[in-house]
């Protein structure tokens, strides 16, 4: 009859709408995972990318560093190499008639040249260490400030230059701090080092600072001083402001490694305009 046809009807339609609906939630639920998965292959591509690009970043730095370390090398090392050569030859040769007072000069210049090329070899052994290292322990009691007046003493007796070395120790005078001491001194021998060479008149000062909670130990002189543009540069391998300047230009880098394996730090006071101001910042462990 037609009430049973209508209900029939009825209940097709409902199946129908639940079908439909059924397959509205399944199509949409597929959509929905294409689309996570989609998103999750891309994510994962970017990250791919990403790591690749950083790869090759570093592939990239590594080779320049490559580069940069031969050229550095063979400019360092090739120069005292040919004059050693030369002056060997001359030597060597009984062609040239040569008097005393020249030949005490020339041996003079191949002793020069030879701890030319040997400190040119300690930088690179010395920078390889400190980058092989992990820490530096605190096994030493060191006397602070009586190491800080023995090392610039050790560099006045080194330098020929006419330079004042002053040192302006902090109280007290028997200061004793737990630290490394081979590391203290590397890192201090540096800086006077690095102080001297690029300060050809004017004065070198060797400074200590006692903090609440640190201790300083500072380095300034009258040198030509670093432009601000160069002042985080300097730190880096082999960069050198004046590359006539002899050396292979590690021994900021090698300063400032090991300094913050000791757990401290080093920077160069920006504010400082007489030339330049490096400090030497120790957590405070000391012992009265």
């Amino acid at each position: 009859n037609m009430y049973q046809m209508a209900k029939h009807e009825s209940e097709n339609n409902h199946r129908l709408v639940q079908y439909l609906l059924f397959s509205g939630v399944v199509i949409c639920s597929c959509l929905f995972f294409i689309l996570v998965a989609r998103y999750r292959i891309s994510r994962n591509q970017k990250r791919q990318n990403k790591q690749l690009k950083i790869a090759l970043d570093h592939a990239k730095e590594s080779d320049n560093m490559k580069t940069s370390f031969i050229q550095h090398v063979s400019h360092e090392i090739r120069t005292p190499i040919n004059i050693i050569t030369g002056y060997a030859q001359i030597l060597s040769t009984s062609d040239y008639q040569l008097d005393e007072a020249t030949r005490k000069q020339m041996m003079t210049d191949l002793d020069k040249q030879t701890q030319e090329i040997v400190g040119s070899v300690n930088e690179l052994l010395e920078l390889s260490e400190a980058e092989s290292r992990q820490y530096y322990a605190h096994n030493d009691k060191v006397q602070l400030n009586i190491l800080c007046q023995a090392l610039l003493d050790e560099q006045k007796l080194r330098t020929d230059k006419p330079l004042e070395m002053l040192a302006r120790l902090g109280s007290p005078r028997n200061l004793i701090v737990h630290t490394n001491e081979d590391a203290l001194k590397k890192v201090i021998r540096h800086l006077l080092q690095n102080a001297i060479k690029f300060t050809d008149q004017g004065q070198v000062t060797l400074s200590t600072r006692v903090m609440s909670d640190s201790i300083q130990i500072i380095v300034e002189d009258t040198g030509m001083g670093i432009p601000a543009k160069y002042q985080e540069k300097v730190f880096e391998k082999f960069f050198k402001i004046n590359t006539f300047k002899q050396g292979m230009g590690l021994g900021l880098t090698v300063a400032r490694h090991i300094a913050r394996l000791m757990g401290g730090d080093l920077v160069i006071d920006p504010a400082y305009t007489g030339g330049s101001r490096f400090v030497f910042t120790l957590k405070r462990e000391e012992e009265d």
